[in-house]
């Protein structure tokens, strides 16, 4: 018969075995689930010829109502600025669109960027980003907004439920650097749902 101290042993390691065993699946349980075979993202975005968009000027001094009924939005920007649709193609993203401008380089440059996409796409994409999040009511929707480093320019996301899909409102890092996030939260400010 084995000693008492032998038993108290044995039942401590059946019961840290057990504890990591269980803490195991539960951060197996959190990992993001893998997509079926057949609903596998594009590995690199499918490059979509641009479109500058007709668009209506607003009432207001030097800017332009920008309106997809499809989606059920608009927001306003600065007439200097183009609206070009569907920029990129991904398996995620349903609709896109860039709001942009021309540097000195010869470059459009985005300053607010609107990608509607799937709820896990969202969901996923900035839990391993290391943002810093709060939250923010864009026209009465409340969303968190996400700032983080990508390729040591600070970027933003601001990420709303739209119907069956998710909204990401963003500015790169690029555009803040030049100057253009004042722009980003005037468009950003205008940002209306179409109820």
């Amino acid at each position: 018969m084995p000693s008492v101290k032998k038993k108290y042993l044995l039942i401590s390691a059946i019961l840290f075995v057990g504890v990591f065993a269980v803490l195991g699946y539960i951060f197996v349980r959190q990992l993001p689930k893998p997509l079926p075979q057949n609903q596998l993202p594009v590995s690199a975005p499918q490059v979509i010829p641009s479109l500058t968009l007709p668009i209506e000027a607003s009432s207001a001094n030097n800017t332009k109502t920008y309106t997809n009924a499809d989606y059920g939005f608009e927001f306003q920007y600065p007439d200097d600025l183009i609206v070009q649709e569907n920029t990129f193609g991904s398996y995620y993203s349903k609709f896109n669109l860039q709001v942009e401008y021309w540097n000195k380089e010869g470059k459009y440059l985005s300053v607010f960027d609107v990608n509607v996409v799937l709820p896990e796409f969202a969901d996923r994409t900035f839990l391993s980003i290391g943002a810093t999040t709060s939250t923010i009511v864009v026209d009465g929707v409340l969303g968190i907004k996400y700032e983080y480093e990508f390729e040591s320019l600070s970027e933003v996301a601001v990420v709303l439920l739209l119907g069956q899909y998710k909204v990401i409102l963003g500015i790169g890092g690029s555009s803040k650097f030049y100057g253009h996030e004042s722009a980003f939260n005037q468009i950003l400010a205008s940002f209306k749902f179409l109820r």
